[in-house]
C-alpha cells in the first residue's frame, strides 16, 4: 500500500528517528537478532487498522555478523544494495 510505502521512505530519510517508535523490543545472541513490531505504533503510522497485520510479520528473526571499522563496531543484517 502506498502508506507502507510512505513509511519505508521516512524510515531511510530520517533513519532510526522513526523506526525506533515502531519497534516494541529486541534481542541480540551469537550471530543473531530478533526484533519485535510494535502493532500499534505500525498501525498508526500507515493509517492501518491492526487487525490487517499478520503477526508473522511483526516479529523478524535474522542473522547478522559483527564487523570492525576503525575503533567501532558495526551489526551488519542482510544484505543491502549499495547507494551510488
Amino acid at each position: 500500500s502506498d502508506s507502507v510505502a510512505d513509511l519505508a521512505k521516512r524510515i531511510r530519510t530520517d533513519g532510526i528517528d522513526v523506526a525506533a517508535t515502531l519497534i516494541a523490543g529486541g534481542a541480540l545472541d551469537r550471530g543473531r537478532i530478533a526484533i519485535s513490531l510494535d502493532a500499534a505504533a505500525l498501525a498508526d503510522a500507515t493509517g492501518l487498522p491492526t487487525s490487517s497485520m499478520d503477526p508473522d510479520l511483526l516479529e523478524l528473526d535474522r542473522p547478522f555478523t559483527c564487523r570492525r571499522r576503525g575503533a567501532e563496531m558495526k551489526i551488519v543484517a542482510g544484505s543491502r544494495a549499495p547507494e551510488p
